[in-house]
């Protein structure tokens, strides 16, 4: 059984959490202003049939307090990734993978600088959901989450088998997943699906 770290435990992030967790799979999530709403009441989503799901998710807001996970999914807003390199380090163990679920190009090379390519995986996301108060998550609509091999030359490709779990964990846990050979592919796509949001 994986263990999964998630770092950002906002919306997407706690979406991931909960869904990760009914598969039984062992998730720590880390947390800011939601810590002690979450460790006293739990982590709740609404779904789109307006389900109220309720889980009583491992909660920090401490790195030092979380153990090392086998994955840890990095779900925070690009302007908070500077803190990174002060976390990452401490989660990590031998076959730790790590998971960047961001919007934008050029993240992942970033955290090359300091983490070794091949534990770095790109995720590409598309979710309608929402945060509508502390520790509540609701989930309008769209429900994919697409993942990459990390690799430092553009021009290769290939699916990791660690990239291979990830869509199959993420595929029990009711999210539709793939894995894809080429990351930069599935980060352009991403961010020419927004270009007519940000227009509109």
């Amino acid at each position: 059984m994986q263990s999964y770290a998630i770092i950002g435990t906002g919306a997407i992030g706690g979406y991931c959490a909960v869904k990760l967790y009914q598969t039984g799979l062992d998730v720590h999530c880390l947390f800011n202003t939601d810590y002690l709403f979450v460790k006293k009441h739990g982590l709740t989503l609404i779904t789109t049939e307006n389900q109220k799901i309720t889980v009583p998710i491992k909660t920090y807001n401490n790195i030092d307090e979380m153990p090392g996970c086998d994955v840890i999914l990095v779900i925070l807003k690009t302007t908070s990734n500077i803190i990174l390199k002060n976390i990452l380090p401490k989660l990590v163990h031998k076959n730790t993978v790590i998971v960047v679920v961001q919007n934008g190009i050029g993240i992942e090379q970033e955290l090359a600088e300091y983490i070794s390519p091949e534990k770095i995986i790109g995720g590409s996301c598309t979710l309608k959901i929402t945060k509508i108060s502390s520790g509540i998550i609701q989930h309008f609509g769209f429900d994919t989450v697409d993942f990459a091999q990390y690799y430092p030359d553009d021009h290769q490709s290939g699916i990791t088998e660690p990239v291979r779990q990830l869509a199959e964990d993420f595929q029990k846990a009711g999210i539709n997943s793939k894995p894809f050979p080429h990351l930069p592919s599935i980060r352009w796509r991403k961010l020419a699906a927004n270009i007519p949001l940000v227009l509109a």
